[in-house]
C-alpha cells in the first residue's frame, strides 16, 4: 500500500501534505514528517481505497479481505498501559477506553507505561499490530490532538496538526 501510495500517479497526495505540514513545522522536523504523511496519503487520503479498486482482484482472497478491512481504520491516540519488551505492548484507546494488546517487537522495548501515542492499530489474523510510524504525542499537544479526532478529520486537517506539532 505504501509503495503504491508513493507511485508516480499518487505521489501528489503525499506532496500536497508535506506541503502543508512543512509549512507550520520547523525545517530540520521534515524527514521526520514523511513516515506519517505516508500513512495519512494511504488511508485518509483514499490510497489502499484506490490500491484494492485497482490491484484487489490480483490479491489472494483472505490479503484482499484484509486490505478491505483496515479501510475503515482511523489514526487514534493511544496510552500505553503496559509492555512486554519484545513482544507485545497493552494500548488503552483515548477516545473510547478500549484497550488492546498489540504484536510490536522493536518498539515495545522503548515504549514506557503512561506514554501516548498516534498510530494506526488494525487487525491482521489473530494479532493486532500497528501500521505506520507511531508519533509521540507530548503532554502539551493532547488537548488539541483529541479535539481534533473527534471531529473526524480529513488528511489535511491531520498534516496540519502534524506541522504544527513539529514546530
Amino acid at each position: 500500500i505504501v509503495t503504491f501510495t508513493l507511485r508516480p500517479m499518487r505521489r501528489y497526495h503525499v506532496e500536497e501534505l508535506l506541503e502543508i505540514a512543512a509549512a507550520l513545522a520547523r525545517p530540520q522536523a521534515h524527514g521526520d514528517l514523511l513516515p506519517i504523511l505516508v500513512d495519512l496519503a494511504a488511508f485518509e487520503g483514499g490510497g489502499i481505497g484506490a490500491f484494492i479498486a485497482q490491484r484487489g482482484e490480483l490479491l489472494p482472497v483472505d490479503e484482499l479481505a484484509l486490505a478491505r478491512s483496515w479501510l475503515t481504520s482511523r489514526l487514534a491516540m493511544w496510552e500505553i498501559v503496559d509492555s512486554d519488551p519484545g513482544r507485545t505492548v497493552t494500548m488503552r484507546d483515548t477516545r473510547t477506553g478500549d484497550q488492546v494488546v498489540v504484536t510490536e517487537r522493536t518498539a515495545s522495548q522503548t515504549l514506557r507505561q503512561g506514554q501516548y501515542l498516534l498510530a494506526r492499530v488494525v487487525a491482521a489474523g489473530s494479532q493486532n499490530q500497528i501500521i505506520g510510524l507511531p508519533l509521540n504525542v507530548e503532554l502539551r499537544h493532547r488537548g488539541s490532538l483529541m479535539a481534533l479526532l473527534d471531529s473526524e478529520p480529513g488528511a489535511a486537517a491531520l498534516a496540519s496538526w502534524i506541522g504544527a506539532a513539529f514546530a
